[in-house]
């Protein structure tokens, strides 16, 4: 089989380029992908052509340029698709058990971290061309059919949602609890909506306050049924338990980190350093805890994972031996190794440690960067130096979780059983819809808060 077709391609600049692509080949023996008649990737078996009808601009897209993966590229990963004459969505992750192959060999595929898997390709974001072009290889086992019940626009928000779960699923709401979304637009409305159905179908008496400057954005969280919606600025310090930042900024993550007393997690990635960190993005892609040092309560919910019977902690050179002799003593079923970095290694089947101690925000970079912590893992940082948000907040106890992909399957079950929910936020939510050929004016109207929520593109 071959499909040859053009496409925008994004560029190291922002700006976008027109090029000639081609497919060659099927899913049994794999793909060649060419651009401009050479080719320059070359998939193994497992993947499978679909066509693309529609997809979204989210925030990843918009500092794409910003993320740690090669460029130029096709972008968009919010896709809905058509495969064997039936509506699809993709999930984005083609690892191995995405692309239906034998996991035996993987051991993160084996153990449920699929998304995880280092040999995956990253539809739209790490070289596997993305929706805003005409056609895109999916992995076989990532297609979820669509309902009658979802319309292409609401399936736009498959994606979204699901990694909006994602969320839930690491940082629980609780009985109680005073919960705050921060930056409730694209991302930050869709996680209402899961927040809202958690409360409704779980039965957790919870309060939901949305955070938002403009004040159209406070009045749809209200109609949506949020408790309350305030300006950032309005909320007292520490007012929340949690709170879920979905700004993509360092000034939102700053605020978010101020209104929390327990936990932040922060949901959207820029790609770029803040408080002295130049491996935050890592922590939200590898969904790491930065935590407290002794913030045992502070765990995200898939802790057990990291400190299940005979995992391994990776201690910094820079803590004291003292305060390894204490987590000794807490922990006795751990195996502790204080290396240098570049000295550092596990032994465990993920070849990673399950989490890590350190004493300074250069260790924890250190540690973010050479990747010795897991996925889903966590770092403990005593006593953090430094008169920031996020010294102050680990210092008054304040954990930061993060998470990004999510569950597809609960994802559509939700938009069909929210009904007339569903169908008020994509009214709310999807603001203009362009052509792929006006895909540099699609970006900058996404780009314009002022004027714009979600865009939509249709590939030619």
């Amino acid at each position: 089989m071959e499909i040859r077709f053009r496409a925008a391609e994004y560029q190291a600049d922002g700006r976008f380029r027109v090029v000639d692509y081609a497919y060659r080949g099927g899913p049994a023996q794999g793909w060649e992908i060419l651009r401009q008649g050479r080719c320059i990737l070359r998939l193994g078996p497992g993947y499978v052509a679909v066509e693309s009808r529609l997809c979204g601009i989210c925030a990843t897209d918009l500092a794409r340029r910003h993320l740690p993966f090669p460029l130029p590229q096709i972008t968009g990963h919010e896709v809905v698709g058509r495969y064997r004459g039936q509506r699809v969505v993709v999930e984005i992750n083609a690892s191995h058990r995405a692309r239906g192959l034998d996991t035996v060999e993987c051991p993160y595929c084996n153990r449920g971290l699929d998304s995880h898997c280092p040999q995956r390709l990253t539809l739209g974001i790490d070289r596997l061309p993305g929706g805003f072009a005409p056609w895109l290889l999916a992995p076989v086992d990532a297609l979820h059919v669509l309902p009658p019940g979802v319309s292409d626009e609401m399936a736009v928000l498959v994606e979204p949602l699901a990694a909006a779960i994602q969320a839930l699923r690491a940082t629980p709401p609780r009985r109680g609890q005073r919960i705050a979304v921060l930056g409730p637009r694209r991302l930050g409305m869709l996680l209402l909506v899961a927040l809202l159905d958690y409360r409704e179908h779980r039965q957790q008496d919870f309060e939901l306050t949305a955070l938002a400057r403009h004040p159209e954005l406070r009045q749809a969280a209200l109609a949506l049924g949020v408790d309350h919606a305030l300006a950032p600025e309005k909320a007292p310090a520490a007012a929340f338990q949690q709170v879920f930042d979905t700004t993509g900024s360092i000034s939102g993550l700053t605020r978010a980190l101020e209104l929390a007393s327990e936990t932040v997690h922060l949901k959207s990635t820029h790609g770029r350093p803040a408080f002295d960190l130049t491996q935050l993005t890592t922590l939200v892609i590898d969904e790491i805890a930065l935590l407290p040092w002794d913030g045992e309560d502070r765990f995200p919910a898939w802790a057990d994972e990291a400190f299940s019977d005979g995992g391994e902690i990776y201690v910094s050179p820079d803590v004291p031996a003292a305060r390894v002799v204490a987590w000794r003593a807490r922990y006795p079923r751990m195996s502790f190794r204080q290396a240098c970095p570049a000295e550092a290694s596990s032994t465990s089947p993920l070849g990673r440690f399950d989490a890590a101690l350190v004493d300074s925000r250069a260790a924890a970079d250190a540690v973010l960067r050479a990747g010795l912590v897991r996925p889903r893992g966590c770092i403990h940082w005593l006593e953090p130096a430094g008169d920031d948000a996020l010294a102050r907040a680990l210092a008054r106890g304040v954990a930061l979780h993060s998470s990004r992909c999510g569950p597809f399957e609960e994802a559509i079950a939700l938009l069909e059983r929210a009904g007339g929910r569903a169908r008020r936020l994509v009214n709310e939510l999807i603001s203009h819809c362009f052509d792929s050929s006006r895909i540099e004016q699609a970006f900058a109207m996404a780009a314009d808060s002022r004027r714009a929520r979600k865009v939509l593109i249709k590939p030619l």
